[in-house]
């Protein structure tokens, strides 16, 4: 069996390889970091009423859970009145039935205040 010689190509594909594994383990253990660091910034928001400021570095909240649908809310809710009022409660029924809602999870939303972009030389 022929060896095949080690290419550049493929000395920079397993080089980059390996980057993008250290760089995806870092992130990870970053990601843990940053999440549990988001925990105890949640309570202390949760603690301080659901919202503080703090001036030159940013806003948090507490956001409430919310729904989401999937389709035109307003347009279908119209189209089952028109339904009704034409008489047709059991397609304006069928099409009511059809309706789902997505909840989705409230929780912690920080906003960074932007750096100055003021000019302080003359």
């Amino acid at each position: 069996m022929q060896r095949i010689p080690l290419s550049q190509t493929l000395f920079d594909i397993v080089n980059l390889m390996s980057d993008v594994s250290e760089i995806d383990s870092e992130i990870a253990s970053l990601t843990s970091v940053r999440n549990e660091k988001r925990t105890l910034l949640e309570q202390l928001v949760r603690a301080a009423g659901g919202k503080v400021t703090v001036p030159t570095v940013g806003s948090a909240h507490i956001q409430a859970d919310s729904e989401s649908h999937s389709y035109d809310l307003k347009a279908m809710d119209a189209l089952v009145n028109r339904l009704r009022a034409d008489g047709h409660n059991a397609i304006a029924d069928a099409v009511e039935a059809t309706r789902k809602t997505t909840k989705r999870a409230g929780g912690l939303r920080i906003r960074m205040e932007k750096p100055s972009t003021t000019d302080t030389t003359d």
